[in-house]
């Protein structure tokens, strides 16, 4: 994100107001909205902004606020758009996918894997967890 000059600082302040101010999508197809989405928060994403709200570049305080801004843009947007039921077998039209895969890959689960210290016998835990 160097060449755009993009800081982490910036990304954040972006995809807070974002979630905050999601009728700035409205000039957007829900498939360009759900590809937006992706962006943002997958992982094989060269920037990989959504891990801009893990990283210490950006303020604490402005990284809470993002995270705390996405349930106002669930309630305000997603909720909106979204199907009320989910069908894993039924194509994926608009912000579906995205929405419902939303915390399964955001990068908290990854960041906790492998940056805090965890007790004793909590991998053999969480091992049988996600076998399960």
């Amino acid at each position: 994100m160097e060449a755009l000059e993009l800081t982490d600082a910036l990304i954040v302040q972006y995809m807070t107001r974002l979630f905050l101010e999601p009728g700035v999508l409205r000039s957007y197809s829900l498939d360009q909205v759900e590809q937006g989405l992706w962006f943002l928060l997958n992982e094989s994403t060269p920037g990989q902004q959504s891990k801009t709200l893990l990283r210490h570049e950006a303020a604490l305080l402005d990284r809470a606020a993002c995270i705390h801004a996405m349930s106002s843009f669930f309630r305000n947007f997603i909720l909106a758009v979204a199907p009320a039921h989910f069908d894993p077998k039924a194509p994926t039209i608009g912000v579906t996918g995205s929405a419902y895969m939303w915390w399964d890959i955001f990068p908290m689960h990854f960041y906790m894997r492998s940056h805090l210290p965890r007790p004793a016998g909590i991998d053999e835990m969480l091992s049988m967890l996600e076998n399960f």
